[in-house]
C-alpha cells in the first residue's frame, strides 16, 4: 500500500465563545500544553483565509484565554465561536515515538488485533480525562474508544492503519462472537 500523505494544515484548537466584554475569546486547544496554542505565529481559519495573531493569556478551567488581532469586542469576539484555528505542519516539530497529530489519526482505517474491519476514525476528542476517538463503523454506527496503549496497541501512519482491542461488548454481540470464534 502506498504511504499515506499528511496534511499540510493542523488544526492547534478551536475558539469555544467569547470570554469577558473586551473582544478576548476563550480557546479549546490541543497542544500538549495548552498556551503553546499561540507559540506558531498567526493561525489560519482554514475556510475564509483569515489570519489571526493570538496572544494567550492565561488558562481558566481548562480554557485558554486570548486576544486575538483586530477583535476588541464580545460581539466580534462572538462572531469568531467555532473558528478552527490552524497552523502549517512545517511550523510544528516532529511528533516523537509513539506521538500523533489528532489531524495525523483522523482517516486511519481501522481493525480489530484479529484484522477484522471495524472502521474509520472520524474525530479525536479530549474533554480533559483522556483522549478518545470516535469510529465509524462500516454499517455507519458510531463508537468511542479511550486512545491509551492497550486499546489502541498499534498506529501505522504509513499505511494508514491502527489494530484496537476493544472491550468485550463494546461492538455489538456478533462482531465480538466473530472476534471470539477467530481466537
Amino acid at each position: 500500500m502506498a504511504k499515506r500523505e499528511q496534511t499540510t494544515q493542523v488544526c492547534l484548537g478551536h475558539i469555544s465563545g467569547a470570554h469577558g466584554i473586551k473582544g478576548d475569546v476563550q480557546i479549546h486547544s490541543y497542544t500538549e500544553n495548552p498556551m503553546d496554542v499561540g507559540s506558531y505565529g498567526p493561525v489560519s481559519d482554514g475556510v475564509e483565509g483569515r489570519l489571526l495573531t493570538l496572544r494567550p493569556k492565561r488558562v481558566v478551567k481548562g480554557k485558554v484565554i486570548a486576544t486575538v488581532n483586530g477583535i476588541f469586542d464580545r460581539n466580534a469576539a462572538a462572531s469568531l465561536r467555532g473558528v478552527r484555528l490552524y497552523i502549517s505542519r512545517s511550523s510544528l516539530p516532529p511528533s516523537g515515538e509513539g506521538e500523533f497529530y489528532c489531524d495525523d489519526l483522523i482517516g486511519l482505517e481501522v481493525f480489530t488485533l484479529e484484522d477484522l474491519p471495524a472502521g474509520e476514525v472520524i474525530s479525536v476528542q479530549d474533554y480533559g480525562a483522556g483522549t478518545i476517538l470516535e469510529i465509524r463503523r462500516p454499517n455507519g454506527q458510531m463508537f468511542l474508544v479511550p486512545f491509551t496503549n492497550s486499546i489502541v496497541p498499534k498506529v501505522d501512519l504509513c499505511l494508514g492503519q491502527m489494530k484496537i482491542d476493544p472491550p468485550l461488548g463494546l461492538l455489538n454481540s456478533e462482531f465480538d462472537r466473530s472476534c471470539k470464534e477467530s481466537s
